[in-house]
């Protein structure tokens, strides 16, 4: 933008310098000290504008990384609430047979520890024959203390004795003050969805 301004300040001055030297061809202190003042001014002009041109554009920069900070400071807080949404999974009616571990239900608990309510709270179990999604309950208030649920399986579920499979394999999916959350049992803090949760 600058060197705009500059060029064109530059085609004033040889313009009135050209057109000095060919009508005028006797050159004179006065005409020399009046030349000095408007270039100085078409100069200083030229100054003026671009510095409120540049100090219109930082403003805007900073505004932009202030929202920017904000809006990262929002999403942020939104996490951390979603992770108080506390989900727990494990196997139970296990049997053991040529070795391995199976189970014929999984149990699932959901404690709201966030200040809000909790909606459209479902879970599905990704292990081998799978159960769901299943619709939990619609809502959770905060403080209302844990929610239990016996998820029963169609087959018998194979998993290791530690549990870790289960907790790696349950999904919990909820929605937050507006805003649609995943969560397993093995994750420290929840996960934004992108898209709306599917209705079952």
């Amino acid at each position: 933008m600058w060197i705009v301004v500059v060029g064109l300040v530059g085609l004033v001055v040889g313009f009135l310098v050209g057109a000095r030297l060919r009508l005028w061809p006797p050159w004179d202190a006065n005409w020399t000290e009046a030349a000095g003042t408007w270039v100085s001014a078409g100069l200083s002009a030229a100054i003026l504008v671009w510095l409120a041109v540049r100090s219109e554009e930082q403003a805007k920069e900073q505004e932009a990384a202030r929202q920017a900070r904000d809006d990262e400071e929002i999403s942020w807080r939104k996490k951390v609430e979603a992770s108080q949404v506390i989900c727990r999974a494990w196997s139970t009616d296990s049997y053991e047979e040529d070795g391995a571990l199976f189970a014929g239900a999984i149990v699932v608990t959901v404690n709201n520890h966030s200040e809000h309510v909790v909606e459209k709270l479902k879970c599905q179990v990704h292990l081998d024959g799978g159960i769901g999604p299943v619709d939990l309950t619609q809502t959770l208030a905060p403080g209302e203390g844990e929610r239990q649920w016996t998820l029963t399986a169609s087959k018998p579920i194979r998993h290791s004795r530690d549990d870790h499979e289960v907790h790696e394999g349950v999904v919990f999916e909820f929605v937050l003050n507006g805003v649609p959350w995943s969560r397993r049992p093995a994750d420290l803090e929840a996960v934004r969805k992108q898209r709306r949760m599917a209705k079952v």
